[in-house]
C-alpha cells in the first residue's frame, strides 16, 4: 500500500492543499498541539470530510510544552507571547492536579481525535 501526504504548519494549508491533489494524509507540525487546537474546528473536520488523516508532529510546540520552566523555552520557533506562556502554565497546573505527567499528557493528547494516527514528537538535540 502506498500512501501520498503533504506536510503542513499553518492553518490555512490544507484546503490548499486538498483542493489540488488527492492525499492520503497531512504530517502537520503545528497548530494541532496540546497548547493549540486552532485546526481542530476547520481543518480538522475538512479532513474528516475528504477521509485524510493526520500524523502530528512537534507535539511539544517546538520547545515550550517539553521544558516550560525554562525561560528560553521556545513556541513555534520563536519566543512565546505572556499569553502563550500562561496557557502552558495553566496546561502544568492542570496536569499536576490530576497527578498527570505533562509529558504523557503532551504525547497522548493528538492521539484522542480519530484523524490523527500516530506521533511524532521531534528530537530536542542531535543526541535525543
Amino acid at each position: 500500500m502506498q500512501a501520498i501526504g503533504a506536510g503542513v504548519n499553518h492553518v490555512g494549508m490544507i484546503p490548499r492543499f486538498l483542493g489540488r491533489f488527492d492525499l492520503d494524509y497531512f504530517p502537520a507540525a503545528m497548530p494541532y498541539t496540546f497548547a493549540d487546537e486552532e485546526a481542530l474546528d476547520g481543518e480538522c473536520q475538512l479532513c474528516e470530510a475528504c477521509g485524510v488523516y493526520v500524523v502530528t508532529g512537534s507535539v511539544f510546540a517546538y520547545g515550550i510544552l517539553a521544558d516550560s520552566e525554562n525561560p528560553a523555552a521556545q513556541y513555534d520557533y520563536r519566543q512565546p507571547t505572556e499569553e502563550e506562556r500562561a496557557r502552558v502554565r495553566r496546561i502544568r497546573v492542570a496536569c499536576a492536579r490530576h497527578d498527570v505527567s505533562i509529558t504523557a499528557a503532551v504525547l497522548q493528547f493528538p492521539l484522542a481525535h480519530p484523524l490523527v494516527k500516530t506521533v511524532t514528537p521531534g528530537a530536542g538535540t542531535a543526541g535525543s
